[in-house]
């Protein structure tokens, strides 16, 4: 991880896909998700629970050994326990200038749409203190418009990843997916934009024999090992169901409101409980 300050937009660091990025790059800021290191845990395991996962600890450590000094704020979710501990250890220990938590319903119904949509206006309140800018209704409509443009985009090369056999193998796809991450929207607008274009030509052509393919599922994947494992063995992977995966763009938000904070609180309740 780079953990040197850029001379561009300051880095907001974030680990949650319910974290609205359009709110932070209408501020000013560059959204990077945070990804662990290979390493073995080093720290963290005295400030926090044994038991707690250890994508949360690796997170923690990037922190106390001071590899997110780079890091001008950190935007937490409220998602389980273990998240809700990392965000009370990291504002007491870490220190990074702006450290807030997002509170997330747990349901999915009028009730809860409202509330989120207030737990967003704080935030952006606390944004606008802190970092002394100003956030619009106008900017934000316009930011929605740019992010759902990726979201499309995406939609539509995992629509080719049904092709049998696949124009790209599913690491390549997961590396681009990461790469999301941390780019910049319009630079990855035209990442996306290239492997599109190659993924449709690779689709109509004769290659060799699929292998056995293999959906991978569950939370937070942030490693290509895993596909380079599974491909290896001569198997590939169409599909990544996580939320280092699909799950980051499938769902879009209503573009030009009157309300577009509602609208982020929309997209970010329809996909927070599992039907």
């Amino acid at each position: 991880m780079n953990t040197n300050k850029q001379n561009t937009a300051p880095q907001i660091g974030w680990l949650c896909s319910y974290v609205p990025q359009e709110i932070l790059l209408v501020a000013g800021f560059n959204p990077t998700r945070l990804s662990i290191e290979k390493e073995a845990i080093i720290m963290a395991d005295a400030y926090i629970y044994l038991n707690l996962c250890p994508y949360i600890k690796s997170v923690l450590d990037l922190g106390l050994l001071k590899k997110a000094d780079h890091l001008d704020g950190m935007v937490f979710i409220g998602s389980c326990d273990a998240m809700r501990r990392l965000y009370d250890v990291w504002k007491s220990y870490v220190g990074t200038r702006f450290v807030y938590m997002i509170y997330m319903p747990k349901n999915r119904d009028e009730g809860a749409t409202r509330y989120f949509g207030t737990q967003l206006r704080k935030f952006t309140c606390s944004l606008e203190d802190e970092f002394s800018v100003k956030i619009s209704n106008e900017s934000l409509n316009e930011a929605i418009r740019a992010t759902n443009q990726n979201r499309k985009f995406m939609q539509k090369i995992y629509d080719l990843q049904k092709k049998c056999p696949l124009p790209i193998k599913g690491s390549k796809l997961f590396e681009l997916v990461m790469d999301g991450m941390t780019t910049g929207k319009d630079a990855f607008y035209v990442k996306l934009k290239q492997y599109y274009d190659t993924a449709k030509i690779l689709t109509s052509e004769q290659r060799e024999k699929a292998g056995t393919r293999i959906l991978v599922t569950g939370n937070v994947i942030d490693q290509v090992d895993l596909f380079k494992l599974i491909e290896g063995a001569g198997a590939e992977v169409p599909a990544i169901d996580t939320c280092t995966g699909i799950r980051h763009f499938e769902t879009l938000a209503d573009e030009d409101t009157k309300d577009p904070i509602d609208a982020l609180g929309g997209i970010l309740i329809s996909v927070s409980v599992p039907e």
